[in-house]
């Protein structure tokens, strides 16, 4: 009702929306306004069916499935036009459920430039998080659950806190409960930091502390891994898998990884703690790709263009 309350209030040409619950309600606003012929654009993270697949909520074969992909399948028919920050997720949800890849355009994932030079408060972190001092610090951001990677992070913890004393690990995310529990259960909780929920305009605070960081999600439901271009734009080393989305964003970086293969990503992480030049290298590279491609004024310009051909035409 609030959001049909704005449309009736503000007059929109354009609808914007936010993930599939976002499409459904644009789309109803559409509708009951329909003499004003409102367009619809929406964005879309990643497949809602994967994402409960990969969550573990629903059986890949069983009936919630199906009745998922039913809902999903409408529900992409609905925008003019759907933005996806992710090459592999058009061509999923083009091939999934049988949408027009026309409809479909790339947006990048961005970062504002401003953001990560006034990191005022890093003192105060370094003082609140004093285990972290004289460290070798390796962060990792996000939630921290399986779906997103936390079996194989803490599999990588394992390996790494075996030959290495001077490393520590930085989790920024939640929930912290489950996490601690399986760290705590692998006797690795008094090398690693939980810090919580952290507010993303502070997010830049934090990954000024580190020296490493690492992505090991895997790419089952096709959703792009926006923390990577964070990483880049802190000036850090990013170790992640090989696939389409990550080296777009990375490039031919050394630190790309193939898919699953955690001998290798255990040996790349080895790498960058032996040598500070290879982390200072490949941290400045990491920077100058962030600033030169995915700064938000640059990555947002294929939207303004949506706007402009959707509500000529």
């Amino acid at each position: 009702m609030l959001s049909l309350k704005r449309a009736l209030q503000y007059k929109p040409h354009i609808i914007q929306s936010h993930l599939h619950e976002g499409a459904l309600i644009g789309w109803i606003i559409k509708i009951l306004l329909f003499w004003r012929r409102i367009k619809l654009v929406s964005d879309f993270q990643g497949s809602l069916t994967g994402e409960l697949q990969s969550y573990g909520y629903i059986n890949n074969n069983g009936l919630f499935n199906r009745l998922f992909w039913i809902i999903e399948a409408v529900i992409l028919r609905l925008p003019d036009k759907i933005t996806i920050s992710s090459a592999e997720n058009i061509k999923t949800l083009s091939k999934t459920f049988g949408v027009d890849s026309e409809k479909f355009t790339l947006i990048q994932d961005g970062f504002e430039l401003d953001d990560f030079l006034d990191l005022a408060n890093t003192d105060q972190l370094i003082d609140q998080y004093t285990q972290l001092k004289n460290k070798i610090i390796i962060v990792f951001t996000g939630s921290l659950l399986p779906a997103k990677g936390l079996n194989t992070l803490v599999k990588i913890i394992q390996s790494a806190v075996k030959t290495r004393s001077d490393i520590h690990f930085l989790l920024v995310g939640y929930p912290v409960n489950e996490c601690r529990d399986l760290l705590e259960s692998c006797n690795l909780l008094d090398r690693c930091t939980l810090t919580g929920r952290v507010g993303f305009d502070h997010l830049p605070e934090y990954l000024s502390l580190a020296h490493i960081a690492l992505d090991p999600k895997d790419n089952s439901s096709g959703e792009a891994s926006g923390k990577i271009i964070n990483y880049m734009a802190s000036g850090l080393p990013v170790i992640c898998f090989d696939t389409e989305n990550n080296r777009k964003l990375i490039g031919n970086s050394s630190c790309l990884c193939p898919h699953g293969d955690l001998l290798r990503f255990n040996s790349l992480l080895a790498g960058l703690l032996d040598n500070i030049n290879n982390r200072t290298t490949e941290g400045a590279r990491n920077k100058a790709r962030a600033e030169s491609l995915f700064r938000w004024d640059i990555t947002t310009k294929p939207l303004s263009s949506i706007y402009s051909r959707i509500t000529s035409s």
